[in-house]
């Protein structure tokens, strides 16, 4: 018999309204959006789509993933074609979307999917924008310094 489960309660559980939650959910897909257009564009078998609180990131035969918001539960969903489906809950303590099981920012989270699916490509969530120029295969924000980049 599997051992039992214990799931702690987050105070995000409680805290979170519904306007903070649609503030918070839609400002997390327009910074991921944001910061992944760029590299979308410059590959043309790929697509980025935003609609009604869904982020769809289509890889062609590499798979999707989906990001969207969930409202009823507060929560942002994320599926992975890499490490599958996740549900996301706030955390105010460090004003981040985390993996309500691993405890794993969700923009960690999708920064090791996309770079388990291209090895060669740095990816960083956590800058506003990618400028879209590749340095040695590498996609930099603005301001970041290259030796400051893995």
């Amino acid at each position: 018999h599997e051992p039992r489960r214990s799931y702690a309660l987050r105070h995000v559980d409680v805290l979170m309204g519904e306007g903070d939650f649609e503030r918070k959910s839609e400002e997390e897909l327009e910074h991921i959006q944001d910061c992944l257009q760029d590299w979308i564009d410059e590959n043309d078998s790929f697509e980025l789509e935003a609609s009604y609180g869904v982020l769809t990131i289509n890889l062609g035969s590499m798979g999707s993933f989906v990001i969207n918001k969930h409202g009823v539960n507060r929560q942002v969903w994320v599926s992975s074609p890499v490490s599958g489906a996740a549900r996301c809950d706030y955390d105010y303590d460090r004003g981040v979307w985390v993996n309500n099981r691993t405890d794993e920012p969700l923009r960690t989270m999708l920064v090791k999917d996309l770079s388990s699916l291209f090895p060669s490509t740095t990816f960083c969530l956590e800058q506003t924008r990618f400028i879209g120029i590749p340095l040695a295969s590498t996609w930099i924000a603005p301001g970041t310094e290259p030796s400051s980049l893995p």
